[in-house]
């Protein structure tokens, strides 16, 4: 466990578990917090949609897995806090962002079959 999750912790900042799950038709965009489930599982409903990732500051070790179940051709924005594009994921797929501290990182996008 990272400093700084460890430092969550104990100033009793809620953490979520490790295997849980959000599953969201997005109106708007949507800003993650340190402790919302790690796998989220989005439907943009008809427009592209910004995902805001938290701040590095106290991100140390977190990861989200966002999958975009879009009806259509409709794609998720992944930012971090000040607003840079990390990647974009479109419909059917999924793709892994982990934070060293200093930044958020991709891990790759995987497409996939929904059923």
């Amino acid at each position: 466990m990272s400093f700084n999750r460890i430092q969550r912790a104990v100033e009793g900042q809620a953490m979520a578990p490790r295997f849980s799950m959000n599953s969201e038709v997005l109106a708007a965009g949507k800003t993650l917090a340190l402790n919302d489930a790690p796998h989220q599982r989005f439907d943009p409903d008809g427009s592209t949609r910004i995902i805001v990732l938290p701040a590095v500051a106290l991100a140390d070790g977190s990861w989200f897995e966002i999958l975009n179940w879009a009806g259509g051709a409709e794609d998720l924005t992944i930012n971090d806090a000040s607003g840079s594009t990390i990647a974009t994921v479109s419909q059917n797929e999924s793709c892994k962002f982990v934070c060293d501290g200093s930044a958020w990182y991709h891990m790759g996008i995987t497409t996939i079959a929904l059923a």
